[in-house]
């Protein structure tokens, strides 16, 4: 299975980018999935989360998740 993890961090956490890596590469074996993968993780402080969700969901709040 050929499979991309593409991280982008826009906030001052710290991120462990193996372990985020690690943890999709589980995901997509564990579900069997053997064609190719592609998954963006965009890691967001409070004020871009609101930003996006008041774009994408038409909400002016923040949310832990959002996809």
């Amino acid at each position: 299975m050929d499979l991309k993890v593409l991280i982008f961090v826009e906030s001052r956490y710290k991120i462990n980018r193996k372990r985020i890596k690690s943890v999709v590469d589980n995901v997509i074996g564990k579900n069997e999935i053997t064609t190719p993968v592609e998954v963006s993780i965009a890691v967001v402080g409070d004020r871009k989360m609101r930003e996006l969700s008041k774009k994408y969901k038409g909400e002016d709040k923040t949310h832990n998740v959002l996809s």
